[in-house]
């Protein structure tokens, strides 16, 4: 069996994915990224429970390669549509950012709440801008 060369996106990539990736890119360079994407998903038969194509993990496990070196990648056919970005990142909050110490027992229980269409949103989404490695990605929901 041939070995994996990446695990990106729970998508593992072999050298023979590499070649059909490279050739996708090469046959549908004029139609964009977006249709590269999806013609891979369909190659692959990659979806999400819900049956639509895993589009956008696509393209991240695209621009990952490319990053990488592995492929070039057309340029986008759009700009990113920058008019109304977040404004939970351009908004401040204040918080306690103050050290914990002890056991997780000692915290009593977990509670885990979404925050979706709450007043919390805002703030969760400057935390994940501002503490998560990535930033605040768009987030990919599995169901």
């Amino acid at each position: 069996m041939a070995e994996t060369l990446y695990q990106i996106r729970g998508r593992q990539i072999r050298e023979e994915d590499l070649s059909v990736i490279r050739d996708t890119i090469s046959r549908h360079w004029e139609r964009g990224r977006t249709a590269i994407s999806r013609v891979l998903c369909e190659h692959w038969e990659w979806r999400q429970p819900n049956g639509q194509l895993k589009g956008m993990a696509c393209r991240a496990l695209l621009l990952k390669l490319e990053e990488k070196k592995l492929v070039n990648l057309p340029p986008p056919l759009s700009k990113p549509n920058h008019r109304n970005p977040r404004k939970a990142v351009r908004r401040s909050y204040s918080y306690d950012t103050s050290e914990i110490h002890g056991t997780v027992s000692e915290f009593g229980s977990l509670k885990i709440e979404m925050v979706r269409r709450t007043p919390d949103e805002g703030l969760w989404d400057h935390l994940v801008d501002k503490y998560h490695y990535l930033g605040h990605p768009r987030i990919v929901v599995h169901t």
